[in-house]
C-alpha cells in the first residue's frame, strides 16, 4: 500500500534503530534473509525509503508498561498519524491516543479494503 501510494508511513530515527536491532537477533535473521533474500541491513533500508523520517522533539512518557513504545506514540503524534500499526500488546492495550487509533495489521487492511 506504501508502494502504491494508497498509505504513507512515518518512522522516526529511533524507531529505525530499535527495528534494526530487533531483526538482527538470531531468530529473525535467517527467516528475513531465507524469505525475502535481504539482508537485515536491506530491509530496513527499504523499509525507510518508504517512510517519511518524523524529526521527534521530544517523548513523552505514556505507555505503562513498555516505554519504549513511548517513541511509537510521540512519532505519531509528530506525524499527525490517524493510525498506529502494531501487534504490539502494550500499544493495543491502549486502542487510541489523541484521536489516533491503534489497530493490528488485519484491522487496519480490513479498515481500507473496499467493501464487497
Amino acid at each position: 500500500m506504501a508502494r502504491s501510494g494508497t498509505i504513507s508511513i512515518c518512522t522516526s530515527q529511533a524507531l529505525l534503530d530499535e527495528l534494526l536491532d530487533v531483526l538482527n537477533r538470531p531468530k529473525f535473521v535467517v527467516r528475513i534473509t531465507t524469505i525475502v533474500n535481504l539482508t537485515v541491513e536491506e530491509l530496513v533500508a527499504d523499509y525507510a525509503a518508504l517512510a517519511e523520517i518524523i524529526d521527534v522533539p521530544t517523548v513523552e512518557r505514556v505507555v505503562p508498561d513498555d516505554p519504549d513504545d513511548d517513541q511509537v506514540i510521540a512519532c505519531a503524534v509528530e506525524a499527525e498519524a490517524s493510525y498506529i500499526v502494531s501487534g504490539d500488546k502494550d500499544l493495543l492495550n491502549l486502542s487510541s491516543y489523541r484521536n489516533i487509533s491503534i489497530l493490528k495489521a488485519v484491522q487496519f487492511v480490513v479498515l481500507l479494503s473496499p467493501d464487497e
